[in-house]
């Protein structure tokens, strides 16, 4: 086991404790294959989704999203696109999450850690 995932699991409990009237599932959804392989212990590499909602022209953002998560398959690891969409963070993305957010919008924001108690409270 990776030495800080005693931490994050210690710290994932304190926040989301039993008196919580919030859990983990009001701000995150993991996709199951991401899901299914960090329960194992299996590899997990998380993908930013800036490339694709603000740093490419569509329909380019969308297939290099697709070559990014190809490539690292093909290393054999998971990989976990990340971005907020409908109010909660997705963690990992299916096919048509990641067409979504590869359309143009100008209701999508850049965002950074700082911003996501924010933004998460408006949506």
């Amino acid at each position: 086991m990776h030495r800080h995932t005693g931490i994050l699991k210690q710290s994932y409990r304190c926040f989301f404790s039993k008196s919580s009237k919030i859990g983990p599932s009001d701000f995150f959804k993991f996709s199951e294959e991401v899901s299914e392989n960090l329960c194992k212990g299996n590899p997990v590499v998380a993908l930013e989704s800036t490339l694709i909602t603000h740093g490419l022209p569509y329909p380019e953002n969308l297939r290099t999203a697709c070559r990014l998560e190809a490539i690292v398959r093909e290393n054999k690891v998971t990989p976990a696109t990340i971005g907020i969409i409908g109010g909660k963070v997705h963690i990992g993305m299916n096919l048509n999450e990641l067409g979504a957010i590869s359309l143009k919008n100008k209701n999508l924001l850049k965002i950074s850690r700082r911003d996501l108690p924010f933004v998460l409270s408006k949506i």
